[in-house]
């Protein structure tokens, strides 16, 4: 199984969970998982280029000192528009549970 899902306020930022890291049981299991950048553009927390509230971006792109491959996200660092009282976390950023249906 293979689980993906954007972080709010940041469409570079995303949760996701590797194939086994989750065992097929009969009971629920939960496993935490870290949030990573997608490398494709600049870290710049400039609201110009964050899409969503509380800045609207049109979608803007900066790929200037874009990484180039997908990492473990560093979090907020509140050089720009994002101030990390606010807007960072620190992982793991989302729990997956699993529960079998059938």
């Amino acid at each position: 199984m293979t689980i993906a899902r954007d972080v709010l306020r940041d469409h570079l930022r995303y949760a996701a969970r590797r194939p086994g890291g989750l065992p097929l049981l009969d009971e629920p299991t939960a496993r935490p998982s870290s949030a990573y950048d997608a490398g494709s553009e600049e870290n710049n927390e400039d609201g110009a280029f964050i899409p969503g509230p509380p800045f609207g971006c049109c979608g803007g792109r900066a790929t200037d000192g874009a990484e180039g491959f997908v990492h473990i996200h560093s979090g907020v660092h509140g050089i720009a528009d994002l101030a990390p009282e606010v807007y960072d976390w620190r992982n793991p950023t989302a729990m997956i549970r699993v529960t079998r249906i059938k």
